[in-house]
């Protein structure tokens, strides 16, 4: 079967046409679907907190000083100890992202205070 170069063209058309209205589509949708881009923002810069301190951790096999050393946020309240460690921020009036050296990461309710462990 021998096809027009016209017909080619306007096939290839229809098909960039299709790909850029579902490319258009998705990213509508991921605007409207109500997506959270503060926690995601937060979870972010925490996994870069988290691997800087496992780094620590692996390198010195303690975490005392990993607050002073691994480059936390200055919006970020850590407290770090020989055997434990704990970051958290303030993401909205009563809620928390904490992460801690048990590996626990995400929102609570209730503020960490003076201790090396999130509370969940």
């Amino acid at each position: 079967m021998i096809v027009s170069r016209g017909a080619f063209v306007v096939v290839n058309l229809l098909v960039i046409l299709l790909v850029a209205a579902f490319v258009a589509g998705v990213g509508w949708w991921l605007l409207q679907s109500g997506v959270d881009t503060a926690e995601v923002e937060q979870r972010v810069k925490f996994e870069r907190v988290k691997a800087s301190a496992n780094h620590y951790h692996q390198r010195l096999g303690m975490y005392e000083g990993v607050c002073s050393d691994i480059g936390v946020g200055s919006n970020m309240r850590c407290l770090d100890s020989e055997n434990a460690y704990a970051i958290e921020t303030t993401i909205k009036t009563g809620l928390f992202y904490c992460l801690d050296s048990t590996g626990f990461m995400g929102q609570t309710r209730i503020p960490k205070g003076e201790s090396t462990s999130c509370r969940r």
